[in-house]
């Protein structure tokens, strides 16, 4: 997944792994329960400004780069989710609208 997000005052462009959260179910028959998984973005090329920025990874601030790529990638899919039900409406209005 590609993103652009911003850490430490300055804009970076990432390609990342991106794994969603999945949070626990611990309520209900056994079979049914499961712990929760993901959660977790690693960026595997950083630039900024059209340059190479890798070597920030090895960095102090890696852990803040990878924390805000992952809100970066949790945002841009929030967005993209929001997007896909206002379209879904939409058609539901122009089907009702046309007596579908």
């Amino acid at each position: 997944m590609n993103i652009t997000f911003t850490c430490i005052g300055l804009q970076f462009s990432a390609e990342v792994d991106y794994e969603p959260y999945i949070p626990a179910r611990i309520s209900g028959p056994p079979e049914d329960c499961y712990p929760a998984e993901g959660g977790n973005c690693e960026i595997t090329s950083l630039t900024r400004n059209g340059q190479p920025a890798d070597f920030l990874l090895e960095s102090d601030i890696a852990d803040d780069l990878n924390e805000a790529a992952f809100a970066a990638c949790e945002e841009s899919l929030q967005s993209q989710r929001e997007e896909a039900e206002e379209d879904r409406a939409q058609a539901r209005a122009d089907d009702r609208m046309c007596g579908y």
